[in-house]
């Protein structure tokens, strides 16, 4: 319903603004931005939560989505990122490694992201300072690692209807469209290393299914259980980047903890 409505056909943004009913500040996330769903497209919150996620009953019980001043009211501008994980780009792994990485390296850490997926991410990451528009216009976009890096020829599309053409590699496959978007990534359950979270999972991860393991919603709308570590997106790299790349962790960071 949400892409026949929207302009470009494009899936819902991801996630640039945080706050309550008052004032708002840019956080970016990989989750998608409440607001622009709720209460029109999303009516029950419940299913943010993954039913299997060890920390969703405290979660729901704190009222992580609720108003801060008025925890009888949902303020959707604080959803993000905590059963799930929303891509609103088709990422792919060369978005993240440099090609002919293994995806699945054990010895695969934050530092060998490759620098120009750094810079891209940490424009949009980190931008603490920005004004929220600004923010919003980086999130509801097709990405040029062109613009950080010149020369490099990548680019990160932003879902929408018909962004699986790029992924055909067979035009005269009458079912190549359909193929490209059992391939594309929408949502999958969160999984990332553990930094002192109650979800412990294999490999050093945490996760929400045990033995490791994470759903994965495609763009045709099929799911898919894929274990870890696995078919893209449920790698070890993935589940490194996932990690880096989190609010909950940063505000760690910022503070010295």
């Amino acid at each position: 319903m949400y892409t026949s409505e929207a302009d470009g056909h494009t899936f819902p943004p991801g996630k640039y603004m945080d706050g309550d009913a008052g004032p708002r500040f840019p956080e970016f996330d990989f989750f998608f931005q409440g607001h622009t769903m709720y209460p029109e497209y999303l009516t029950d919150i419940n299913v943010l939560f993954c039913p299997s996620d060890p920390d969703a009953v405290s979660e729901m019980a704190e009222g992580v989505f609720n108003c801060s001043r008025d925890k009888t009211q949902i303020c959707p501008y604080r959803f993000g990122r905590r059963s799930y994980i929303y891509l609103p780009w088709a990422i792919q792994p060369e978005h993240i490694i440099s090609q002919g990485m293994n995806p699945n390296n054990p010895n695969f850490t934050y530092k060998d992201i490759d620098p120009t997926s750094r810079l891209v991410f940490d424009d949009l990451h980190l931008t603490y300072e920005p004004l929220v528009s600004e923010s919003g216009e980086k999130s509801d976009r097709d990405i040029l690692f062109s613009d950080y890096t010149p020369g490099n020829p990548l680019i990160m599309r932003r879902l929408r209807d018909g962004v699986e053409r790029f992924f055909i590699t067979d035009i005269n496959n009458p079912a190549a469209s359909a193929e490209a978007q059992s391939t594309i990534s929408v949502m999958l359950d969160d999984f990332s290393p553990k930094f002192g979270s109650q979800k412990f999972g294999v490999g050093g991860s945490r996760m929400n299914h045990s033995p490791g393991g994470c759903n994965v919603l495609y763009m045709d709308g099929h799911v898919s259980f894929v274990n870890y570590p696995g078919e893209w997106p449920i790698t070890h790299v993935m589940s490194v980047f996932m990690g880096f790349y989190n609010p909950l962790w940063e505000r760690i960071l910022e503070s010295g903890g």
